[in-house]
C-alpha cells in the first residue's frame, strides 16, 4: 500500500538523500574520466588518430540506440527481488568500475587499428554498464518520493554532492604524470565504487509502480510514442549536445595552447567552482520560477559568453579565465537542470497514458546524456582532424590546429544552444505547476476530474 501523500512532509530522510548524492559521486568521477581523459589518453599517449576514435564513438552510439531503450523496458518489466531499481544499482556498482579500468588497459604494443578495435569493445561494455547504472539511479527518484519538489531537492543534492566531492579528479593529471595512466585509473575506479556502495543499501523505494502488473512491451512503446514532451525535451538536448565540444577539447587547449598538462587542472577548476555554486542557486530558484524559463536564461548566458570568449581570444589569460568562470556557472546550471526534466516527463507520461514506465523515461535520459557526450566527442575529434591536429606525445600543433581547438572550445557550441533554446521556447509547454497537479492525480491524492479542473483544460 502506498504512503499517503502529504505535501507538508518529506518522504525521504536526510541521510538517505545524502547517500543518494554520494552514490552520484561515483557516477561523476566516471563521467569526468571518460569525457575529459579518455580522448586525451588514446590520441596523445596511445597515438591513435582522432578520426579513428571518432568512428569508434559513433559505432558505440549505434549500439546505444538499441541498448538504452531496451534496458528501460527490462527495468519496467523485470520482476527482481528487492525492488524495481535497487537490484540493478547494486549489480552495476561492481560492473562499471571494471569496464572503466578495461578502457585504459589497452596494450601499448598494439597498432592504431588494434587499439581502436580494443577501444570499441571496451567502450560498448562500458556503455552497457553505464546504462545499467544511470537508468535505475535517476528513475529511483520517482520511487523514493511522489512529491515533485522533493524529487527536485533529491536531484539537486545529488548534483551538488556528486560534483563537489568529484573534485578528486583534479589529482588525475598529477597522478598519471608520476605513476602512470593504468594505476591512476584503477585507483579512481575503486574509489568511485566505494562511494556508490552505501547508497545501494540506504535508498528506499516507496512509490513503486512495479507493485501492480508490469506494462506490456506494446504499452511501453505506446507510452514513449505518446509522451511528446519526453521526445521534445531530449531531442532538444541532443541537438545541444552535438555541438557541445568544450569538454572534449579542453585538455588539448591546456596542453598545446596554455602551457602544458599543468594547465589542465586550473582550466577545469575555473569552470568547476562556479558550476558548483550554480547548483545551489538554481535549487533556490526552483519553485519561484519555472524551470523552463531558468533553462532558457542559462542557455542565453552560455551562448553569449562563448561568443565573447571566441572574439577576445586566449592570449589575454585573465579575461579568458573570467569568461570561462561565467560560462562555467551558466553551463553548470544548465547541466543540473537537464536531470530535472525526466521526472516531469515521467509524470506527464503516466497522467496522459495511464502507464507507469519510468524505466523507459530514464532510459531515454541516459541515451540522450551519453549521446551528448559521445557525439560531441566524435564531432570534435573529426573536426580536430580536419583542422590538422596531429596525434602522439611531443607533437607541435600547427596554427590551423590550434585555431580549430579554439573554435571548438568557444563559438561552435553556440549553434546547438540556439537550436535547443528555439525548441524549448516554442514547443515544450509542460510547466511545473501542471506537473504538480499530474503527480497528485497519478498517486490518487486527487481525482482525474479534479486534476482536469486544476489544469483548466489546457492543451498539453
Amino acid at each position: 500500500m502506498k504512503p499517503k501523500a502529504d505535501s507538508s512532509h518529506y518522504r525521504t530522510k536526510l541521510s538517505e538523500r545524502v547517500l543518494y548524492g554520494i552514490y552520484g559521486v561515483g557516477l561523476s568521477i566516471f563521467f569526468v574520466v571518460i569525457s575529459m581523459f579518455l580522448q586525451q589518453y588514446y590520441v596523445t599517449n596511445m597515438a591513435v588518430p582522432p578520426a579513428m576514435i571518432a568512428i569508434v564513438f559513433l559505432i558505440g552510439k549505434i549500439w546505444d540506440a538499441i541498448n538504452d531503450p531496451l534496458f528501460g523496458v527490462i527495468v519496467d518489466k523485470a520482476p527482481l527481488k528487492g525492488g524495481k531499481y535497487l537490484p540493478w544499482m547494486r549489480i552495476a556498482t561492481f560492473l562499471l568500475p571494471f569496464t572503466v579500468i578495461l578502457l585504459f588497459f589497452v596494450p601499448a604494443s598494439f597498432s592504431a587499428i588494434a587499439k581502436s578495435a580494443y577501444l570499441l569493445v571496451a567502450y560498448i561494455l562500458f556503455d552497457a554498464a553505464c546504462t545499467m547504472t544511470e537508468v535505475p539511479y535517476f528513475a529511483i527518484t520517482t520511487a523514493m518520493t511522489d512529491l515533485p519538489k522533493e524529487r527536485s531537492l533529491v536531484i539537486s543534492i545529488s548534483k551538488f554532492i556528486g560534483t563537489s566531492l568529484a573534485v578528486v579528479v583534479l589529482f588525475i593529471p598529477a597522478m598519471y604524470g608520476s605513476i602512470g595512466w593504468k594505476p591512476t585509473m584503477a585507483i579512481f575506479a575503486f574509489l568511485a565504487m566505494a562511494t556508490m556502495l552505501p547508497g545501494c543499501f540506504a535508498i528506499k523505494e516507496r512509490f513503486n509502480s512495479s507493485q501492480g502488473e508490469s506494462p506490456s512491451m506494446t504499452s511501453i512503446l505506446k507510452y514513449i510514442k505518446g509522451n511528446k514532451y519526453l521526445q521534445i525535451f531530449f531531442l532538444s538536448a541532443i541537438f545541444y549536445g552535438i555541438t557541445n565540444t568544450p569538454g572534449g577539447v579542453g585538455n588539448f587547449l591546456a596542453i598545446y595552447m596554455l602551457g602544458g598538462d599543468a594547465m589542465i587542472v586550473p582550466l577545469i577548476l575555473v569552470s568547476f567552482v562556479p558550476g558548483l555554486l550554480a547548483i545551489v542557486i538554481v535549487q533556490s530558484l526552483l519553485g519561484k520560477f519555472d524551470k523552463v524559463h531558468i533553462k532558457l536564461v542559462t542557455l542565453a548566458v552560455t551562448g553569449l559568453t562563448s561568443a565573447i570568449m571566441y572574439f577576445t581570444g586566449y592570449e589575454n589569460m585573465p579575461l579568458m579565465l573570467i569568461l570561462s568562470a561565467i560560462r562555467g556557472f551558466s553551463a553548470g546550471a544548465h547541466t543540473m537542470l537537464f536531470f530535472l526534466f525526466a521526472p516531469d516527463c515521467a509524470e506527464y507520461g503516466a497522467y496522459s497514458s495511464g502507464i507507469h514506465a519510468e524505466g523507459a523515461t530514464f532510459a531515454i535520459q541516459s541515451f540522450a546524456s551519453k549521446m551528448i557526450s559521445a557525439i560531441a566527442g566524435s564531432v570534435g575529434l573529426l573536426l580536430l582532424g580536419w583542422f590538422g591536429f596531429k596525434e602522439g606525445l611531443g607533437v607541435v600543433q600547427s596554427d590551423s590546429a590550434k585555431h580549430g581547438i579554439w573554435i571548438l572550445y568557444t563559438i561552435f557550441p553556440v549553434i546547438g544552444i540556439i537550436i535547443q533554446a528555439f525548441i524549448l521556447k516554442f514547443f515544450y509547454k509542460l510547466r511545473d505547476k501542471d506537473v504538480a497537479v499530474m503527480g497528485k492525480a497519478n498517486t490518487g491524492e486527487i481525482t482525474r476530474a479534479e486534476a482536469e479542473a486544476l489544469l483548466g483544460g489546457k492543451e498539453r
